[in-house]
């Protein structure tokens, strides 16, 4: 079961899909992304790309965060995503983007303090998306979910990789901006 950990919506549980398409990130993961994040989520723009049922940005919302953009190019995780926000009654804190990732990205505000991103595993898209990512939103941090065996680059010049965490068959790879001061 998916639920809101914490903040003004503990405990609401997130409808999602069960499918081979989605893979929902678990409690335990959520918990980290939001314990590495905690003192950078209040009041930002929240950028959730491949949202699926969007529970990382809803918990991002419950949290504190001013408004989350959710990016899926699914009808379906569209749906279930529209359904929890409605729900929830927080629509007026988020967009709901209905596109392909890279397209989005190409065309975006690029006015995000905080990129999630998760795509679908093992068919070349992280590396494309966090280039995309690095290349149209100059001053956010990113969170990438992966599996544990992707080896990720730290090659971004205004970036480094901040840490890796590992949770069973899953990695958050966290990079940080480099500040100019």
């Amino acid at each position: 079961m998916l639920k809101v950990i914490a903040g003004k919506n503990r405990g609401y549980k997130i409808k999602f899909l069960p499918s081979k398409k989605t893979r929902p990130t678990s409690n335990i993961v959520k918990e980290s992304i939001f314990n590495i994040m905690q003192s950078d989520i209040a009041g930002s723009r929240f950028l959730d790309l491949f949202s699926g049922s969007g529970q990382i940005g809803i918990e991002a919302i419950s949290r504190g965060a001013k408004q989350v953009t959710f990016v899926d190019n699914d009808y379906y995780c569209i749906n279930t995503l529209r359904s929890n926000i409605n729900k929830l009654n927080i629509l007026q804190q988020c967009t709901i983007i209905k596109s392909d990732v890279m397209i989005y990205l190409d065309e975006c505000d690029n006015d995000f303090d905080i990129v999630f991103l998760d795509p679908p595993y093992s068919v070349g898209l992280v590396e494309k998306t966090l280039n995309n990512v690095m290349k149209n939103v100059k001053k956010c941090d990113i969170i990438v979910e992966t599996d544990k065996s992707e080896i990720l680059d730290n090659k971004y010049l205004d970036t480094y990789i901040q840490k890796e965490y590992y949770y069973g068959r899953k990695k958050l790879t966290v990079y940080k901006r480099k500040r100019k001061y």
